[in-house]
This record gives structure tokens, C-alpha cells and sequence, in this order.
């Protein structure tokens, strides 16, 4: 039951966070603000 309940769980948060993940970084790429360049920094890092 814990294994079947795994096999649902993973697939679904890592395709929530990779859509999450991608509407950020489109909104970090096209948007200019003040302290874009540092946050970007910070993100890399």
C-alpha cells in the first residue's frame, strides 16, 4: 500500500514543481525589475 501510494505521489509533485518551476523562471526572464540580476545570482548559486 505505502509502495502504491509512492508511485502516485512522486510523479505527481514532480510534475507540479516542474510546471512551477518553469512559470517562475519565464516570469524571472521576461519581467525587469530592480534586483533581478542579484536575485538571479542567488537563484544560480
Amino acid at each position: 500500500m505505502a509502495a502504491k501510494n509512492s508511485f502516485i505521489v512522486a510523479p505527481s509533485a514532480t510534475v507540479v514543481a516542474t510546471i512551477l518551476g518553469t512559470l517562475g523562471a519565464i516570469g524571472l526572464t521576461k519581467a525587469n525589475f530592480r534586483g533581478k540580476g542579484l536575485l538571479m545570482a542567488i537563484l544560480v548559486l
